[in-house]
């Protein structure tokens, strides 16, 4: 059974969703993808409730878990929401909990998941203290309660489950093996420790009858309690770069190049007043550290400095480095003496009993107290005092602002780029190209935005799995349930294709096509050396089996690694060949039955989409299924409907991934790595215009 595509007939506009969600995070099970953190202290272990958006890649995998709090050596106790094949294999929804190895909880759903093109919004509420069996433990799926459930095993009233406990929570994976990972998409991960509440309070639905989300800031969340929206450079900690400060070759610590503050107005920002860390409140750990290499030390410089003067770290000619709290009512100074032209690692750490230390190249200058501050959430200043007092003159390199005391006593400062965890603020890499002014803040996809700070650490996820793929912008990948031909294997999302053995005539279609208006993806090829071993198609959809290209798709057609266009079973003569480490770009014209074919940014045989001038063919189906394709196990392909401009982090013709963004449509819909035609859009539920 296939299920139903969803197909876009043109046109852009419409009206947005009251909520907007900006992106996913992509679990890849074969990179055993999760999230883990261990609370500190306990929580509401009896009343709580759990929430996301799902958009699944995988269907056959067996227990493929979603959300489970247990530790990794304890399989007697553990609560766990995770879809489980049922006897026949079909994916259903499993939602339990196993206390001292007795089944306390076990709801089963009978629906079935297997649609790979949808979002699923899932909530589970556990509410052991209701005094009714069947409101204690509750199912939601896409605004609706689940009373069709295959098993029924209720808790007892005001029995304990493994939520909120002092034990290790994980999202992706179960944690008693290591087997069990979700292949797929998630959003909006919520967790409200201590609250018992319906779907309501995480989606609603719009006027055409869409289960839509909410907007859940306002929402209780409790001691232990969450909310993952998977950003790394979100609305609450941008970095905002005043000045002309750059990136530079001209020197490095770490990588190929690093900040250049010229002295004269040059800064960066990071934070802002709502969810960010609080660092002026006692007990509160932070660490402030950067690679620093001055220019000068005849004058004072500020290194790091929060707005309004509740934090401050400077340099003092003569002195050394000054610590100091309110406008400097609190403060100690670290006795040094830096020359210039030299790399440093400088590192102030706040530890929870207030003791702040500065550390230079990994030892210790000087300690003292900061205590008694007055709370603030302002911005981080980097390099200078709003913007033109006390200005470091020099270089900086691998800045990190954390949330946690990194060091206690003597340390190694590193030697390799660092990777944000769940207690990342701020991460500044420079590893870019001379005078490049991009400047990301490479924070952890774990990182909480509930404003607890209960961030998850990350494991076998990186910057290229945030993609914006999401609940209120939904982005065509390939389908597993319509493939041509077998071994065909599907991953990164069900975005890259491959084939498992060397068989022929292989692939697989995309879950959105198009009918009308005009529409632009790319394919990246990591290898490409054999004729015909790969290629981009579009496909009619008569025949789910029809190979694109041939007679039995009469109107679809492939463009081959070697060059050729084939279209009617007719294979062309060579045009321009595909090698590898190449990116395709497609643009379609449905209503005007007409199709590009351009490589690396340019559009082969001078065709312009723009002007419709160069067609690369006219053999176009009334409904066009992107479409891969594979004549043997050579060539692997990564599709980019405008979701994920990096290829899956692929390092594509050794261009510069620092600005991952990519460009967007022409409304400002998606990313790719080449600016589309005039007038193309992505295939995506936003420029479907409803």
């Amino acid at each position: 059974m296939f299920n139903k595509p969803l197909i876009l007939s043109g046109g852009a506009g419409g009206v947005a969703p009251v909520h907007t969600v900006d992106q996913s995070i992509r679990f890849n099970d074969a990179d055993n993808a999760y999230m883990h953190r261990t609370p500190s202290s306990g929580g509401n272990r009896d009343t709580w409730t759990w929430s996301c958006w799902i958009k699944r890649s995988k269907i056959t995998d067996a227990n493929a878990t979603l959300f489970q709090a247990g530790d990794d050596s304890d399989s007697a106790n553990y609560t766990t929401i995770l879809f489980n094949g049922n006897s026949g294999g079909e994916p259903t929804l499993k939602f339990n909990s196993v206390i001292s190895s007795s089944t306390k909880l076990n709801l089963a759903t009978n629906q079935f998941f297997r649609d790979t093109s949808a979002w699923y919004h899932i909530v589970c509420v556990y509410d052991s203290g209701h005094p009714i069996d069947e409101e204690r433990a509750r199912i939601y799926v896409n605004g609706n309660r689940v009373t069709d459930l295959g098993s029924t095993t209720y808790p007892d009233q005001n029995q304990d489950s493994m939520t909120n406990h002092t034990v290790k929570h994980s999202i992706g994976r179960r944690n008693q093996d290591t087997s069990r990972y979700m292949d797929g998409y998630m959003s909006e991960i919520v967790l409200l420790d201590g609250t018992a509440t319906t779907c309501n309070s995480f989606g609603e639905f719009n006027s055409s009858g869409i289960w839509i989300p909410k907007d859940v800031s306002g929402l209780t969340f409790g001691t232990n309690g969450f909310h993952i929206k998977g950003q790394f450079a979100g609305a609450t900690n941008p970095i905002t770069a005043l000045g002309d400060i750059q990136h530079s070759t001209a020197q490095s610590k770490i990588g190929s190049s690093s900040i250049l503050f010229d002295g004269t107005n040059d800064l960066l920002e990071v934070g802002g007043t709502s969810n960010w860390y609080d660092f002026g409140a006692d007990g509160n750990p932070w660490t402030m550290e950067a690679f620093v290499r001055f220019d000068t030390v005849s004058i004072t410089q500020k290194l790091f400095w929060q707005d309004n003067t509740f934090i401050g770290i400077e340099y003092l000619t003569g002195s050394g480095i000054k610590v100091r709290l309110n406008n400097g009512g609190i403060n100690f100074t670290a006795s040094w003496s830096p020359s210039i032209n030299t790399w440093y690692h400088i590192a102030v750490v706040r530890q929870t009993n207030n003791t702040t230390t500065v550390y230079i190249d990994g030892t210790s200058i000087g300690s003292g107290t900061i205590s008694g501050g007055s709370s603030s959430q302002h911005k981080v200043e980097i390099g200078a005092y709003s913007p033109s007092n006390d200005e470091f003159d020099g270089y900086m390199d691998e800045i990190r602002i954390s949330s946690v005391a990194r060091f206690t006593s003597s340390f190694t400062p590193t030697t390799t780029e660092y990777t944000a965890d769940g207690d990342t603020l701020a991460l500044i890499h420079s590893n870019t190209t001379n005078g490049s002014t991009v400047f990301k803040n490479d924070v952890g996809l774990g990182n909480d935005s509930s404003g607890n700070q209960n961030n998850f650490q990350t494991s076998g996820l990186a910057i290229h799995d945030q993609v914006l793929d999401s609940p209120t912008n939904n982005f065509p990948t390939l389908n597993p349930l319509n493939k041509y031909g077998s071994n065909v294997s599907l991953s990164d999302g069900n975005l890259t294709s491959t084939v498992s053995s060397s068989s022929n005539d292989r692939g697989a279609k995309a879950t959105q096509a198009v009918a009308s208006g005009k529409w632009y993806f790319e394919v990246y090829f990591s290898a490409s050396n054999a004729d015909n071993n790969g290629a981009v198609a579009i496909s009619d959809s008569s025949n789910y089996n029809a190979i694109p290209g041939e007679t039995s798709d009469p109107t679809g057609f492939r463009y081959g690694s070697v060059g050729k266009l084939k279209q009617n079973g007719v294979q062309g003569s060579v045009i321009t060949a595909i090698t590898a480490k190449d990116i395709v770009m497609v643009a379609l014209d449905m209503d005007n039955n007409k199709a590009w074919i351009g490589i690396n940014g340019t559009f082969i045989s001078s065709g312009n989409p723009a002007t419709g001038s160069n067609a690369t063919t006219t053999t176009i189906p009334d409904l066009a299924f992107p479409a891969s394709y594979h004549y043997n196990t050579t060539a692997t392909e990564l599709f980019n409907f405008g979701q994920d401009s990096t290829f899956s982090g692929q390092n594509v013709n050794a261009n510069d991934y620092s600005n991952y963004v990519g460009a967007s449509d022409g409304n400002s819909v998606g990313s790719f790595f080449y600016t589309p035609p005039t007038g193309y859009l992505a295939i995506c539920t936003k420029n479907l215009g409803s």
